[in-house]
């Protein structure tokens, strides 16, 4: 894992010397901080690509669970997504893209390389799934709407 260095302190709410546990969080930090060094193949991408990579790992503070099961009005739900998609001058595909990286993340939480994603097929129903999938097109909608409309 990743420690933050001095160059690069603060890096979001990490101080130098921290060690970036968040999974997420320490692959944007050697993304953003030395990729093209140590990542050979993320530095062969084309710029667009490489900042699109750099978007699924943004914490945008979104939490789907919220969305599919109506716990939050969409300003809590979205500005963060939304504020992120600004920002990063983020494109309807890209957030498509973003839940590619969300159910992948998913999938891999809890790994049985012999016996395949038990996450997906034991431990997670299938009507959840089929609510979080369902809501993909909704979030989509970002890119290109406000977090209200």
């Amino acid at each position: 894992l990743p420690r933050v260095e001095r160059e690069h302190a603060p890096y979001g709410p990490y101080d130098e010397g921290t060690t970036i546990n968040d999974h997420d969080a320490a692959l944007a930090y050697v993304l953003e901080t030395c990729g093209d060094h140590v990542l050979p193949s993320f530095a062969a991408l084309p710029k667009d690509h490489q900042r699109l990579i750099r978007f699924t790992q943004a914490k945008i503070g979104f939490n789907h669970g919220w969305l599919v099961q109506g716990e939050a009005p969409p300003a809590a739900l979205f500005s963060r997504f939304k504020a992120v998609i600004e920002q990063e001058g983020v494109a309807a595909p890209d957030v498509a893209f973003y839940f590619v990286h969300w159910l992948t993340d998913l999938a891999g939480a809890e790994p049985t390389p012999l016996q395949g994603s038990e996450k997906f097929v034991i431990k997670f129903p299938h009507f959840v799934l089929r609510s979080f999938i369902d809501s993909f097109p909704v979030i989509h909608q970002l890119a290109n709407r406000t977090e209200t409309e």
